[in-house]
């Protein structure tokens, strides 16, 4: 058995080819997309998230970062979270001879907005691991703290997802007036 480590929790995909990055003629959305295609897209969220590629830079950075892992299947899937609870996403991470390995994904479907925002900020805490961050080690300290109803050993917020998931989402909205504006006019 492989331990599972609840890393996130926010409160209140085939496999296939992609082109090479030193290719200048691909562009950097069409480069995201087919990134995205490393990743295992449940079919109602890929829509949104081959948009997301195309309308925002802060994301497609973490998709390139996140696709490009060697031996990492990341999985985004809808989940059901009560609407009278805390946890509007989550994410479960597995870790394999202390190498991150897995990371499941869970999000609500619906709202695009929402889930823009939802989608970046899990994809953030994924990052976070990549990155080696002991979340545990800073709890209480440097915007991350536990969330639920256990401060020992509850799910772990950060500061860092939830401004990232919030820039995302601004640069999603941004990009999708400029089209209404173009198509309007």
């Amino acid at each position: 058995m492989f331990p599972v480590l609840l890393a996130a929790v926010v409160t209140t995909g085939i496999v296939g080819a992609h082109p090479d990055a030193t290719n200048a003629s691909v562009s950097p959305s069409a480069h995201c997309e087919a990134l995205a295609e490393r990743l295992r897209i449940a079919p109602v969220l890929r829509p949104v998230v081959i948009d997301m590629c195309q309308r925002a830079p802060t994301f497609r950075r973490q998709v390139v970062r996140i696709a490009g892992q060697p031996g990492l299947d990341v999985t985004i899937s809808p989940g059901l979270f009560p609407s009278t609870g805390r946890t509007r996403a989550r994410t479960a991470l597995t870790r394999i001879d202390g190498r991150l390995r897995t990371a499941a994904i869970e999000v609500p479907a619906g709202d695009s907005m929402t889930l823009v925002e939802l989608v970046a900020h899990e994809f953030e805490h994924v990052l976070e691991q990549i990155d080696g961050v002991d979340l545990a080690q800073w709890v209480g300290r440097s915007g991350v703290y536990r969330v639920g109803t256990s401060d020992r050993d509850g799910p772990i917020e950060t500061e860092r997802a939830r401004r990232v998931g919030r820039l995302v989402a601004g640069e999603y909205g941004a990009a999708t007036a400029r089209i209404t504006a173009i198509r309007t006019r």
